[in-house]
């Protein structure tokens, strides 16, 4: 079984390891991928952890930081009443309406504007901070709107009894509260999603995987600086679980573009009936 990670990369010249399988009749290995937009996530086992922040997109194009978002989600077994729970910068807050229940082994969507959410992602979020569309639900705001600024901040989650549940410093911020040791999350790159680590091995064909049990340090985020991750994360993009094929015949390993013509030639020229070629890159996990 080999498993490869699906992406989308602007590149200049860049030796990638190609792998190329060459199948007779017969031979064609099965494609497993799942659907969606990332939000269904497998049951964890950190109650006491639940719920968490999950993504974090602070750093986009729009003016204001009207296309800023944050996903909570809930990796338990079991859905959590988020009423009356808040969303702060630590200073500003927004809170979950009467209502507002996190479904199990699921996510709620927060926008700043549902609009520039909607736009970006292509469905609309759960709730929204300031300018909402039909079906999106607007979120009472404890003084002015939280604000995510590009250089630095704090993300916290904070139920009714007014605990942080879950919190994430990140850039230039400073913070000394509970639930976080040492140095803040890295500033991401424009127009990456900070987002919660997930634990590759335990992916499915539905899910990404189960996230790491929390340290509550940086380590537990990705924050899109790390050069070619498996995990970097842009708006609209689904965070799929990796899929998996079968091959039925000779694998070839190879380098390119230093060897891609000669192996390439070599296979094309000893097939007899039909070709069926699948290339993937290669990366540790």
């Amino acid at each position: 079984m080999l498993k490869a990670g699906r992406r989308w990369l602007a590149v200049g010249l860049l030796t990638l390891i190609g792998l190329v399988a060459a199948l007779q009749p017969g031979g064609a290995g099965a494609l497993r991928t799942g659907t969606g937009n990332g939000s269904a996530l497998a049951a964890g086992s950190n109650e006491s952890d639940a719920p968490l922040l999950a993504e974090v997109y602070y750093r986009g194009y729009e003016s204001g930081g009207r296309d800023q978002y944050v996903r909570v989600a809930n990796p338990t077994a079991g859905a959590v009443d988020i009423s009356g729970w808040r969303l702060s910068d630590g200073r500003r807050e927004a809170v979950f309406p009467a209502g507002a229940v996190l479904p199990a082994a699921g996510s709620l969507w927060v926008a700043r504007s549902a609009r520039a959410f909607l736009v970006e992602q292509g469905f609309a979020p759960d709730y929204a901070i300031s300018g909402t569309e039909p079906g999106v639900q607007a979120m009472p705001l404890a003084g002015a709107a939280p604000y995510w600024a590009h250089a630095g901040g704090v993300v916290e989650l904070l139920d009714g009894a007014d605990r942080i549940r879950d919190v994430v410093p990140y850039g230039d911020a400073t913070y000394n509260g509970p639930l976080w040791t040492g140095a803040p999350v890295p500033q991401t790159d424009p127009g990456l999603v900070m987002h919660r680590a997930l634990d590759e091995s335990t992916a499915g064909a539905d899910s990404p995987g189960r996230y790491l049990p929390p340290t509550h340090t940086a380590a537990d985020w990705k924050q899109g600086t790390e050069w070619l991750s498996l995990r970097d994360l842009r708006p609209g993009q689904s965070l799929l679980p990796y899929p998996t094929f079968t091959v039925r015949d000779s694998v070839t390993a190879f380098t390119s573009p230093d060897s891609a013509l000669s192996t390439l030639k070599r296979l094309i020229n000893g097939a007899k009936r039909s070709i069926d070629i699948k290339i993937a890159i290669c990366c540790h996990i």
